[in-house]
């Protein structure tokens, strides 16, 4: 039980707290434990709900005592497949997500003002932005992906906006990206010629999986905003980084 804590958090709930250790993300964590329990079907679940690093999880106290309770949740996460594996950073980096982002005019509104609090130009921030792989650390709400920190070491607060879908944006030292259209107060410096959905309407980046950005011109952009084909996700296989 050293990958989760049990909270007692009502009579019939149970907050599942999981662990970051070993470079794996508590919120996948948390989301593939609340999969297990839908595929087991346990009479005692009333329902489950997933947060972000943890599972909230609602029983029958007549089908199952708090201490049956907690021996049924470490069988389930001892077994391994509630986990993801334990992957050096250069497996972890086998599958990544290129993104082709404009920065440019209105598409990037936010971007001068980063560049002034951070004392860089629009070309040096950029190449910052793009010379690096980010990791997906969790998804959001709205579908907004937080990504791990970005390279942009300060605090910039803008006033409350609606970002469009694909919003590229920096907020409290990390980017996220906005696969829906979503009110944001952080600065919005760039928009991504992506598409964020499989055919089924789910997210096609998982926490774990990495992106990667690229800075394409405003006529690259809107080439591959009007041929879908284009614009539709890249993944890259058992590439080699360096």
């Amino acid at each position: 039980m050293a990958d989760c804590k049990i909270q007692i958090c009502g009579d019939r709930s149970v907050i599942v707290a999981f662990s970051d250790e070993g470079g794996t993300l508590a919120d996948e964590k948390a989301r593939r434990f609340v999969k297990k329990l839908a595929e087991k079907e346990f009479d005692w679940l009333i329902d489950s709900k997933i947060l972000e690093d943890s599972a909230v999880l609602i029983y029958n106290p007549t089908f199952i005592t708090y201490g049956k309770l907690c021996k049924q949740i470490a069988k389930l996460t001892k077994k391994g497949d509630v986990f993801l594996p334990k992957l050096s950073e250069a497996e972890q980096k086998q599958l990544v997500h290129s993104i082709p982002v404009c920065f440019l005019g209105k598409y990037a509104p936010d971007l001068k003002k980063l560049c002034e609090s951070c004392g860089a130009s629009e070309s040096e921030l950029i190449n910052r932005l793009c010379k690096r792989d980010y990791l997906v650390r969790c998804i959001l709400g709205g579908g907004k992906l937080c990504l791990s920190d970005a390279p942009v070491e300060i605090s910039l607060e803008c006033e409350k906006k609606e970002a469009c879908a694909g919003s590229l944006i920096y907020e409290n030292g990390r980017l996220f990206i906005a696969p829906t259209d979503i009110m944001t107060s952080g600065a919005i410096i760039g928009l991504s010629a992506f598409d964020y959905f499989s055919d089924s309407g789910e997210i096609i980046c998982r926490p774990g999986e990495y992106i990667e950005l690229s800075s394409v011109t405003e006529n690259k952009f809107k080439k591959l905003c009007e041929k879908k084909e284009n614009i539709t996700q890249r993944r890259k296989v058992n590439i080699e980084r360096q």
